[in-house]
């Protein structure tokens, strides 16, 4: 049996300050705005996403498992019907791929779910000041990350929604060409 965390609507989360809403394509907050991040374990390392982009948090069940896929893409969940990339959150960060039963996948998405990221721990959600989030200008450096802020526990990194996208779709694209290369006659 799957246990599913869902986001609580709108009307329930916090309010902040007369600030407008985060970007609706990134989930990121605007200069100046508080921001609600989603906290998770990946290896040693916190990393987060805003609560704008995730939808809803899963236990690790049955994939769909691809041949050949690379090994960021750990396979499709089916999620009510809907099959979702999931990406490896901890092969996307350089750590080696290891999970267990206790594993969970953020689901997040723009307007819906559009993919998994496999997680280590999901452990809170965290309402950060604008002024303690420093950008990555790097993305040469972390083209999964966008942002850095600093908590009791230590550094925190987040997400960047948009590059997790292209990159399931680039992931997945590849299988397709690969499975497409196989099949053609030589």
């Amino acid at each position: 049996m799957m246990e599913i965390f869902v986001r609580a609507p709108a009307a329930h989360q916090p309010a902040v300050s007369q600030a407008p809403e985060p970007d609706a394509v990134s989930g990121y907050a605007y200069p100046g705005q508080n921001m609600i991040v989603v906290l998770f374990r990946l290896g040693n390392q916190q990393y987060g996403l805003p609560l704008a982009v995730v939808h809803e948090i899963v236990r690790l069940p049955a994939l769909i498992m691809l041949a050949g896929a690379p090994p960021a893409l750990c396979g499709l969940l089916n999620l009510r019907g809907q099959h979702l990339p999931v990406l490896d959150g901890r092969v996307l960060v350089g750590e080696p791929a290891l999970y267990d039963l206790n594993s969970q996948i953020v689901i997040a998405g723009r307007d819906r779910p559009e993919l998994g990221l496999l997680v280590d721990q999901v452990h809170d959600v965290y309402t950060v000041a604008a002024e303690r989030i420093m950008r990555i200008d790097r993305p040469e450096v972390a083209p999964f990350l966008t942002s850095v802020f600093n908590q009791v526990e230590g550094s925190a990194l987040l997400f960047d929604l948009p590059a997790l996208l292209a990159s399931a779709h680039d992931v997945t694209k590849q299988k397709t060409k690969r499975a497409a290369r196989r099949r053609e006659p030589r």
